[in-house]
């Protein structure tokens, strides 16, 4: 993630990034019984681990870019099954979908004072 952002960085020089875009997604979808923690183990590292570290390398972009008149955006994209019950059986789909809407609730809270 880190290589990324420093490409990005040199790239995009001094004009900062406007707009982040966390769009991750993994799913296992299986019976109650046959969930493994494996199935939490992947899906949360990708669906919530990766968006926190993913915002956390651009960060210094987006608060180059960021003004009070037209801040940066950080977007993550999540899934309806992080709101309700889904229709399938997909245990740790869905509870790292919900990580992904509390996780933006808390970087919003706390970082949306940094434009």
């Amino acid at each position: 993630i880190k290589a990324v952002a420093e490409e990005v960085s040199k790239e995009i020089g001094d004009e900062g990034l406007h707009v982040l875009i966390n769009n991750s997604g993994a799913v296992w979808a299986e019976a109650f019984e046959d969930t493994s923690k494996r199935s939490f183990d992947k899906l949360m590292n990708v669906n919530v681990t990766g968006v926190f570290f993913v915002t956390q390398a651009f960060g210094p972009m987006l608060e180059k870019a960021g003004t009070n008149a037209s801040p940066a955006r950080v977007i993550n994209i999540a899934s309806i099954d992080g709101l309700g019950v889904p229709t399938f059986e997909e245990y740790a789909y869905g509870a790292s979908k919900a990580g992904v809407l509390h996780l933006t609730r808390i970087m919003a809270g706390h970082l949306a004072g940094r434009n």
